[in-house]
């Protein structure tokens, strides 16, 4: 089974031919495309980036995590945003949060 894990950098295609076919893709997702002026240059991507990475690199399911604070409490723009572009299961993880990985 492979993971990967994608933090605190911008849509990048060849991030994307790294994760192919992974199982799961754990990827940052500051804000949402609409509000991705925010980023402020911190090189951040967004919950529409992590979508388009997922699907473009066929994983079977992407959880989005590294948000910023409001999102944190209210992430389902976020999870709305990534499904314009991935079709598969994705979740929201804060920190601490413990995740279950099926092998399946």
């Amino acid at each position: 089974m492979v993971v990967v894990f994608l933090a605190d950098t911008r849509f990048n295609p060849e991030l994307i031919k790294a994760s192919q076919g992974a199982r799961l893709l754990i990827h940052g997702a500051f804000r949402t495309d609409e509000e991705k002026e925010h980023d402020a240059g911190l090189g951040h991507s967004t919950s529409g980036d992590a979508g388009r990475s997922a699907d473009q690199a066929g994983v079977g399911e992407l959880i989005l995590t590294h948000l910023d604070t409001g999102f944190s409490r209210e992430p389902p723009p976020l999870i709305d945003n990534a499904k314009k572009h991935f079709s598969g299961p994705i979740r929201v993880v804060r920190n601490l949060d413990q995740v279950v990985i099926s092998s399946q």
